[in-house]
């Protein structure tokens, strides 16, 4: 696997970039966050009467058009290729998916220069060739779907290159896990926006979320509050929070976090799910989900504090900031505020 570091961020050099032009870009700040008839649109897929975290409400298709199931690719011993769930990332262009750094990883031994982010000896622990990325499905994995006979199709998308913010150092790093924990996968070829699949907008430049703001979380994370039924799979599902103080104290930077107006939290799954808030008519995406407390250990503490009528553990979810990374995005791939 061929790499470049290039200030500000870190390429796998997996092709030629793709960088939207300034009319392009432009183009596509006007169209972005909702539905455009015939705004980069081709053939309709699907319909929409299919269907579509902790004590996540289940989605149906269309209801979310810019998230993106990220899978990795696997081949089994008869040379089949399969997909597993791997995470979540929101459409931000025709051809860009905003999502976490720690889907990729970087070894821990040897690990990065945690003050600096200097790679070192470092490796990352995946490339784009290992993974495939799904529009308009409502499970993580064409298996989910299977199981639950759901009849979404899924059409993988190959991912040509993956930039990452420089200064990302991994789980190796005590208390910086989530430093600059941000990325975007760049597809081989660009996707048709359609009433089922269209982008995001990027926040405005200066724009900054504020306590009580409220926003929406979009995953395919497994929920263990519905454990042992089918439930329990990865589906897409959404989650209402609010932003909060954060439960636990951060030494890293370009972050905030949130809690879930019902008690719940983002699970195995939605790492780098979106975090969407309404801005007018538009959607934006504000917030990559980083890090949270263990989904299961959290129902655990739920169960039996209910059994004993106490008052249930509210525990929040780390985000990166997007606004705050705004110059990584013109840098990378032309999406420029």
């Amino acid at each position: 696997m061929l790499f470049k570091f290039l200030i500000p961020f870190i390429i796998f050099w997996a092709a030629e970039g793709v960088k939207l032009s300034s009319k392009e870009n432009w183009i596509l700040k006007r169209n972005c966050g909702r539905y455009v008839p015939g705004f980069n649109s081709g053939n309709e897929r699907g319909g929409d009467d299919t269907f579509k975290a902790l004590y996540g409400v289940e989605m149906k298709s269309g209801q979310a058009p810019w998230v993106v199931s990220i899978a990795k690719r696997y081949k089994t011993i008869y040379g089949n290729e399969e997909y597993h769930s791997h995470g979540t990332g929101t459409l931000i262009s025709p051809y860009h998916v905003v999502t976490a750094a720690h889907l990729v990883g970087i070894t821990s031994n040897p690990k990065p220069n945690c003050e600096t982010g200097e790679m070192r000896d470092a490796k990352f622990m995946h490339n784009s060739n290992d993974f495939a990325l799904f529009v308009n499905v409502t499970c993580s994995a064409p298996g989910v779907c299977e199981t639950l006979r759901r009849p979404d199709r899924f059409e993988p998308l190959e991912v040509s290159n993956v930039y990452i913010k420089k200064g990302y150092v991994g789980d190796g790093c005590e208390d910086r896990e989530s430093q600059n924990d941000i990325a975007v996968f760049e597809l081989k070829n660009p996707v048709l926006f359609s009433k089922n699949v269209w982008p995001a907008c990027l926040p405005p430049r200066g724009y900054s979320p504020k306590m009580g703001d409220e926003t929406s979380l979009y995953g395919y994370g497994r929920d263990p509050s519905h454990e042992g039924t089918s439930k329990e799979m990865g589906v897409l599902r959404s989650i209402t929070s609010k932003v909060d103080d954060c439960s636990v104290d951060l030494t890293i930077k370009h972050f905030f976090c949130t809690t879930a107006n019902n008690d719940g939290l983002s699970c195995d799954g939605d790492s780098g799910s979106g975090v969407i808030r309404e801005n007018g008519r538009k959607k934006e995406v504000i917030g990559v989900l980083s890090a949270g407390v263990n989904c299961k250990k959290l129902f655990k503490t739920h169960q039996k504090q209910e059994r004993n009528n106490e008052d249930l553990t509210r525990e929040g979810d780390v985000l990166m900031s997007v606004s705050d990374f705004l110059p990584f995005f013109c840098k990378c791939c032309g999406l420029c505020a």
